[in-house]
């Protein structure tokens, strides 16, 4: 539950940044509208996830980007293609994409901090622990070929 919520958190969190730097309203974004500003906004959503969250399929980049009225695959993809074409020959395209790209790489690297702050904690809370107590920790948490041995 918890990396759930935490993978829709860092969605909308590109997604509120992305409306920001297209200069576009969210609600605009996620509706039917085909106005070029919110369709541009669009591909931008779906290039990002395509090109920086690989293990997303089509089909779930297009629940994000419209959450309501989920797009198929074929729309995510011909999304992706336009904004190829756009950074290729849009110089303000791709401008507002390469902000966007540093964001979510600043993004990236701040959860990889967290997650190893999160590790560290989790250690230290085993610090305290004798041999045979940990032992104990790692009889529960691990397969039984996994298990270190004690002498």
């Amino acid at each position: 539950m918890g990396q759930k919520m935490r993978q829709k958190e860092v969605e909308n969190a590109i997604i509120d940044y992305i409306c920001e730097i297209m200069e576009v309203e969210k609600k605009h974004v996620q509706s039917k509208s085909r106005k070029l500003p919110y369709a541009f906004a669009r591909h931008m959503i779906s290039y990002i996830f395509r090109k920086y969250f690989v293990n997303l399929s089509l089909v779930h980049i297009g629940e994000i980007v419209t959450p309501k009225e989920p797009r198929d695959h074929a729309t995510v993809l011909h999304s992706i293609n336009m904004a190829e074409d756009l950074i290729a020959t849009d110089p303000t395209f791709k401008q507002k994409a390469l902000d966007i790209i540093g964001y979510v790489i600043s993004l990236r690297e701040q959860a990889q901090q967290e997650s190893r702050k999160e590790i560290y904690t989790r250690l230290m809370d085993f610090s305290d622990l004798t041999l045979p107590e940990l032992y104990e920790v790692f009889r529960f948490t691990r397969r039984p070929e996994e298990m270190p041995v004690i002498e």
